[in-house]
């Protein structure tokens, strides 16, 4: 009788655990479709703002990864501020979303197919750019690279960047109308060159470096600093065998230890040179006869040169930027024999590196100071503008957000 009772308190406990488990299954579907987020007719509810959270997360994560940081995405602190931030994003959409409708900003068919074909173009520049910087040449499917440009938070499709592209060009249209009647004035243009041209001079006069960085990134510049020119260079690299046994031994140096002796390998890589050279040297006579006779400079880089990157543009019209100090894939022996050239037109004796020989030329220098006002005052005049207009947007889009009655119910996310 005993084991019987035991027996059917058992099975009792069994189904009241089975049922418990569908209890709080159910439990968790009513959790997660829980409205926390209601303006109008469009909501959000918990699983979805945990599933924006998750991803916000990895995207704070792969920040911090990319600085060689960690970020714990399990800290409650993290977690709060990336929901915070996510509410306020949606928040924003949707009253942003709203008011475009209310005044007209509807995107046109038209705009919508003009956005297509942006995004066809953008999704393949992006497939392009993940396949050559992960890859290189390993021949790997689009559905490889496309999975990694997902894991940086890149548009998986055409269609996905389609999604991203709306919301950008329908706030586009809605700031333009919203801010079609802002205007610069000349004291407005006149205030943000001399801030400007103050910033970089205290920035570039410290840091060279800098200013180097911002003309290779075609930054607006409203200040040049002493010691820059532009050199130009033919280019021809030694046969690929020499190249490749200055560079095994040129690693083994690399590789010593700190205060080893290398003046063995040192010596072998000078009559690795001689050797390289000598094997191109029927070459380099043949430009330095045309140089001697004065031929033009650019005529021969197109004829000799195998820099192909130097003769693309902007480079192939201005030449490399150079300073005292410029960090360049030619080495040191390179800078230091185009910043040793004294004038403008001058051409180096044959300079040698570790991959070939180059011909030098100074081919211009930047005057330094302050870029005059008239030749920045077209960039400077849609930078004014922009900046303008935007914080007059931002001004409006914060009092839509405060005046819109959006409903926040931050018990659903207990």
């Amino acid at each position: 009788m005993r084991k019987r009772i035991l027996l059917v308190v058992a099975l009792i406990m069994t189904l009241l655990l089975t049922s418990g488990c569908k209890l709080i299954e159910r439990d968790m579907n009513v959790v997660n479709g829980r409205v926390v987020l209601s303006y109008g007719d469009v909501s959000y509810t918990r699983g979805q703002i945990d599933a924006l959270t998750e991803e916000q997360l990895d995207l704070m994560e792969m920040n911090y990864a990319t600085y060689g940081m960690s970020y714990d995405r399990t800290d409650k602190a993290n977690i709060e501020e990336a929901r915070e931030m996510v509410i306020s994003d949606l928040t924003r959409e949707m009253v942003v979303n709203a008011k475009a409708a209310e005044l007209g900003c509807a995107l046109t068919e038209e705009e919508l197919s003009a956005i297509r074909t942006e995004a066809e173009t953008t999704f393949q520049e992006n497939l392009d750019f993940f396949r050559t910087t992960l890859f290189g040449d390993e021949e790997v499917s689009d559905d490889v690279v496309v999975a990694e440009m997902a894991a940086y938070g890149y548009p998986a499709s055409v269609d996905d960047t389609v999604a991203m592209l709306i919301p950008q060009k329908q706030e586009e249209k809605l700031m333009a109308q919203v801010t079609g009647d802002i205007t610069v004035t000349d004291e407005d243009l006149q205030a943000v060159y001399d801030s400007n041209v103050a910033m970089q001079q205290e920035d570039y006069e410290a840091y060279p470096a800098m200013f180097e960085s911002a003309v290779l990134y075609d930054s607006p510049i409203y200040y040049t600093p002493e010691g820059f020119r532009y050199v130009k260079h033919i280019y021809i690299p030694f046969v690929q065998e020499d190249a490749d046994a200055i560079a095994e031994v040129t690693a083994q140096i690399e590789a010593a230890d700190e205060g080893a002796d290398v003046t063995a390998l040192g010596d072998q890589v000078d009559t690795l040179r001689i050797a390289a050279v000598a094997n191109i040297q029927t070459t380099l006579d043949e430009i330095q006869t045309k140089l001697d006779a004065g031929e033009d400079f650019d005529s021969l880089i197109a004829q000799y040169s195998q820099d192909e990157t130097a003769q693309e543009e902007p480079v192939k019209s201005t030449g490399i930027l150079m300073y005292e100090a410029s960090l360049t894939s030619w080495g040191t022996s390179f800078r230091d024999s185009a910043m040793e050239l004294a004038a403008v037109g001058d051409i180096s004796l044959p300079v040698v590196t570790d991959t070939g020989v180059h011909f030098i030329l100074f081919a211009s220098e930047l005057t330094p100071g302050a870029v005059p006002f008239e030749d920045v005052r077209e960039t400077l005049e849609a930078e004014t503008l922009y900046n303008k207009q935007n914080q007059a947007y931002e001004v409006q889009v914060y009092q839509w957000m405060e005046e819109a009655d959006v409903t926040v119910n931050r018990n659903a996310l207990k």
